[in-house]
């Protein structure tokens, strides 16, 4: 009997076409950004996950952060990110087993206060809370966030044919002036959405092949206008070792304020990865702009890995923006 697969969070829905066109570091294949970067990651013999990055144009201006995760028992994973400019963020996520599929986390930064103008709720502002539930069964995910002064944020995604098709939606209730001068709850954002997967029967040895189409509608606030996302992604081939991705994004309703112009056009992007026999891994990325990632991560031994990447911007006159990371990580 199969394990149903779990349904992800609607912030998530387009999570592998994402990996695609952005990559991330939980599955590699990060391209360079506007800015250098060096990252390194690995895991020790007693289970904690380091992670350190270096970012900046330069060397001069580069932040620095180092994570590290650490599960000391089971349900409860502990975290702490130490920043350059001394930000700390501690967090938690429990996982209890008496309620099968919930998960709860915080996060904040305790030493806030310490540099904050007294009487300011600054430690208070970096506070961020989470509760996912996702019960047994594979038909639905509702996820409730708060902090960090961006409102509360509820989302939920409901298996509509199992795995197969996914809708979901999402709302942002924050503070909205009100008549008399007193502050009332407003929705200021909200989100609908769906993601449709199909999997092919495989006709040589490698894994099937998957096709996803992610479509959705967002309103950020009447200040922000209403866009409508569309993302794709199709696995080429027998073996599935090449995906073609892309990633539209159309404005319907211009910003309150904002003059129609080339902010209009939205946004189009274009990304091809293929994994090699060694378990390489080649990717290139092309957008509407004219901006061009490339990267290249080459698997130097079992749980070596070594990536290059490169971004050219041409409102930077094509400078090169690099990007190296070395992944430890059994």
């Amino acid at each position: 009997m199969s394990t149903p697969v779990a349904i992800p969070a609607f912030n998530l829905l387009a999570q592998p076409i994402q990996d695609v066109l952005t990559g991330s570091a939980r599955v590699g294949g990060a391209f360079a950004t506007k800015e250098n970067r060096v990252s390194i990651n690995t895991v020790t013999a007693d289970g904690i996950i380091l992670s350190a990055q270096a970012l900046g144009a330069t060397p001069s201006t580069a932040s620095t952060t180092l994570s590290v995760i650490h599960a000391p028992a089971k349900g409860l994973v502990l975290s702490s990110i130490l920043g350059s400019g001394g930000a700390t963020t501690l967090g938690a996520t429990l996982t209890p087993a008496s309620v099968p599929g919930l998960t709860a986390s915080l996060s904040a930064d305790p030493f806030a206060a310490a540099s904050a103008s007294p009487g300011s709720d600054a430690a208070l502002s970096t506070l961020k809370a989470s509760v996912d539930y996702a019960p047994p069964g594979g038909l639905m995910h509702f996820r409730a966030s708060a902090g960090g002064g961006a409102g509360i944020d509820v989302s939920a995604v409901f298996a509509a044919a199992g795995p197969t098709l996914l809708i979901g939606g999402s709302a942002t209730i924050g503070a909205a002036s009100a008549s008399g001068g007193s502050v009332a709850a407003a929705l200021t954002g909200w989100s609908i959405g769906g993601a449709w997967s199909r999997m092919v029967e495989s006709k040589g040895d490698g894994p099937a092949s998957r096709q996803q189409l992610t479509a959705t509608l967002t309103e950020a606030g009447t200040s922000k206008g209403r866009s409508l996302g569309i993302m794709a992604a199709q696995q080429v081939g027998a073996s599935g070792r090449t995906t073609v991705a892309a990633d539209c994004v159309l404005p319907l309703r211009a910003a309150k304020g904002v003059e129609t112009g080339p902010s209009a056009v939205g946004s189009v992007a274009l990304a091809v990865s293929h994994r090699l026999d060694t378990g390489g891994l080649a990717k290139a990325k092309v957008s509407h702009d004219g901006a061009i990632s490339l990267l290249y991560e080459a698997r130097i031994q079992e749980a070596v890995r070594l990536g290059t990447t490169v971004h050219l911007d041409p409102s930077a006159g094509f400078a090169p923006r690099l990007g190296i990371s070395v992944d430890l990580s059994p």
